[in-house]
C-alpha cells in the first residue's frame, strides 16, 4: 500500500479553520458575562487537576448532543488548552447552531500563565 502523505491536505484545513475562525477569537479581558466552556477532550480533562473558575466541561466530540442546553445563553466561549482547532471548531459549530459562540485566544494556558481565576476541577466533576 502507497503511503499517503496528508500533510498539505491538514495544512489547508488548518487554514481554513483559521480564516473561519480568527474573527471569533476572544481575549480574556473580553469575555464579559459569557459561559465559559472547558473543551479539552475527555482523555486531557480527566488528567487536569483545575480549570477556568466558572467553566463548565463540555465533550467537544459530540457537540451537537449537548448545544441545544445552551439556547437562549446570551454567549458562549470555548477554551481548549492553547486555543487552537479543537475550541475554535467547537465555537464554529455553536454558531451554526445559532448560539452566539467565540473562543478563548491562547486557550487556558494562556488564562492560567495571566493569573487569571482558576478552580480546582473537582469542585463541579
Amino acid at each position: 500500500m502507497t503511503h499517503i502523505d496528508r500533510t498539505p491536505v491538514h495544512a489547508s484545513h488548518q487554514q481554513a479553520l483559521n480564516a473561519a475562525s480568527e474573527p471569533l477569537g476572544c481575549a480574556p479581558e473580553d469575555i464579559g458575562d459569557a459561559l465559559l466552556l472547558d473543551v479539552r477532550r475527555a482523555a486531557v480533562f480527566r488528567q487536569a487537576t483545575d480549570m477556568v473558575a466558572g467553566a463548565r466541561w463540555r465533550d467537544p466530540a459530540i457537540v451537537d448532543t449537548w448545544s441545544n442546553e445552551l439556547q437562549g445563553v446570551r454567549g458562549v466561549v470555548a477554551y481548549r488548552v492553547h486555543g487552537h482547532e479543537v475550541s475554535r471548531t467547537t465555537a464554529l459549530r455553536l454558531l451554526s447552531a445559532g448560539i452566539n459562540a467565540r473562543f478563548l485566544l491562547g486557550g487556558f494556558e494562556h488564562w492560567k500563565a495571566q493569573g487569571k481565576p482558576m478552580q480546582p476541577k473537582s469542585e463541579i466533576d
